[in-house]
């Protein structure tokens, strides 16, 4: 057991070290005067974290997750930047994102991007996984100006910034 959460009268929930949760409810029977039966019911249910982003201690909700792909962290590159007020054009495999007065050109398949003109290599090419467009988080998020760490422990990319909003 990892940890365990419960109410004396309520049931409760423990999350197991294989990643399993078990919760459990009271339901009570009435059986004739002043007796009641209890039985719990124990459901165990398989948890699966995704990695999380972290924007100054904000987490960064997106409609799809980011992925680890050959030892990287990718983001959806549109659920990000949009997240936080940019705009991304797609167009002929090419990704055109605006950040502010940043502009980040990638190609799908390539290891090569532009920030403001000037060419970058990146750790990885760029993707397309089921339909999104996805880059290597630590090359978008340095591009934006932003301190990259990762929190293996947690499964969380930790990225801080004075110069990116996090109040979307």
């Amino acid at each position: 057991m990892k940890s365990i959460s419960a109410k004396s009268e309520g049931g409760g929930t423990a999350l197991h070290k294989d990643g399993t949760i078990s919760s459990w409810g009271r339901m009570s029977n009435y059986y004739g005067d002043d007796k009641y039966k209890y039985s719990y019911t124990i459901v165990p249910k398989k948890v699966v974290k995704g990695i999380g982003i972290r924007l100054n201690g904000k987490y960064q909700l997106m409609e799809n997750q980011p992925a680890m792909i050959n030892g990287s962290v990718f983001v959806p590159v549109r659920g990000l930047f949009e997240s936080l007020g940019g705009t991304v054009d797609y167009s002929n495999d090419i990704v055109t994102v605006k950040y502010g007065t940043n502009v980040i050109r990638m190609e799908l398949w390539k290891q090569e991007a532009t920030i403001n003109g000037i060419t970058a290599r990146l750790p990885a090419s760029v993707q397309a996984v089921r339909g999104r467009t996805m880059a290597p988080l630590r090359f978008v998020a340095q591009a934006m100006g932003a301190e990259v760490v990762w929190d293996g422990k947690n499964q969380e990319v930790l990225l801080s910034s004075e110069k990116i909003r996090d109040d979307h």
